[in-house]
């Protein structure tokens, strides 16, 4: 009795197969993270975070 062979269902398209056939995907990542991730930062404001930092004890879990 043979085993039935089985073919391998085909790979999924690749990326770069995405962008030939949706050319302005690279535009609309880099108009998107624009919006959403690339700001502006306020050096003063940030400063002043750094400077309220309060350094995390060793073991948080200790009752001083």
């Amino acid at each position: 009795m043979s085993r039935p062979t089985t073919t391998d269902p085909e790979p999924p398209p690749s990326r770069k197969d995405y962008k030939k056939s949706h050319p302005g995907t690279e535009e609309r990542q880099r108009e998107g993270r624009a919006r959403l991730w690339d700001k502006p930062q306020d050096q003063e404001l940030q400063e002043g975070f750094r400077a309220a930092r309060v350094p995390q004890r060793p073991y948080v879990y200790q009752a001083d």
